[in-house]
């Protein structure tokens, strides 16, 4: 049975101190969820991270669609770092990257790089939400410098990329999936893994990674089915 993430009041007396940036947002109202926040609902954590002193790069990223058109202007994800390595510094600042779909049918994987943007790390609430093991695991909240312009019934690929020197080792959180098509994908070619690799080809589990985002909604399509997809509806 995985062990439930002990309360914030027993951190504090094993002598941890949780740092809470940037409390006041302004982005819109949720979009899109991509998996509950929650740690007592998380697995594990999964390195996700840019270290310049040591020079390798890891990314963890998961899929999302929405069936209308709009604008993203915010988002919140679970993450955290690993206890065994170093203690925890905030990252210097964090990348927002999104990757177009590779093709359109399920359980694919990332395409090329197609929109960046820079969040320094003062404007990301960092919240410390509690331990299971050595996963240490914050939930995390920004506002878009600019916002996203995203089109209805397209896939892309989000990832949270920190920007800070190991230790600490700093990662996204990882929760079960359980509806097809919906598992993450990683890629570190320092941890052997150059290209995108579905999760469970890795860890031998479907994991998602949860993540929300905000912003507004425009005009809609109508969601069809992956029955209607195959025969062409």
């Amino acid at each position: 049975m995985k062990r439930r993430v002990l309360t914030f009041t027993l951190i504090l007396l094993l002598g941890f101190v949780s740092t809470t940036l940037a409390d006041d947002h302004s982005h819109g109202g949720m979009v899109y969820s991509n998996g509950s926040l929650d740690a007592n609902d998380a697995e594990r954590i999964i390195y996700c991270q840019y270290d310049e002193y040591y020079g390798w790069v890891s990314r963890l990223t998961d899929d999302w669609t929405i069936f209308a058109d709009g604008n993203i202007d915010g988002l919140a994800w679970l993450g955290g770092w690993d206890s065994t390595v170093g203690t925890y510094h905030k990252p210097a600042w964090w990348d927002i990257e999104i990757y177009t779909e590779l093709n359109d049918l399920p359980e694919q994987e990332p395409g090329s790089p197609y929109w960046t943007i820079e969040v320094p790390a003062d404007d990301v609430t960092d919240e410390f939400q509690g331990i299971s093991g050595i996963w240490n695991y914050h939930r995390y909240e920004c506002d878009l410098p600019t916002d996203f312009a995203f089109q209805a019934g397209v896939t892309y690929w989000l990832v949270a990329l920190p920007r800070a020197d190991v230790p600490p080792r700093i990662g996204s959180a990882a929760i079960p999936a359980t509806d097809f098509g919906k598992d993450m994908a990683y890629a570190s070619e320092y941890f052997g893994w150059p290209d995108w690799t579905p999760d469970y080809q890795i860890y031998s589990e479907y994991y998602r990674w949860p993540f929300e985002l905000y912003g507004t909604l425009g005009s809609s399509i109508k969601e069809a089915s992956w029955g209607e997809i195959k025969a062409g509806i």
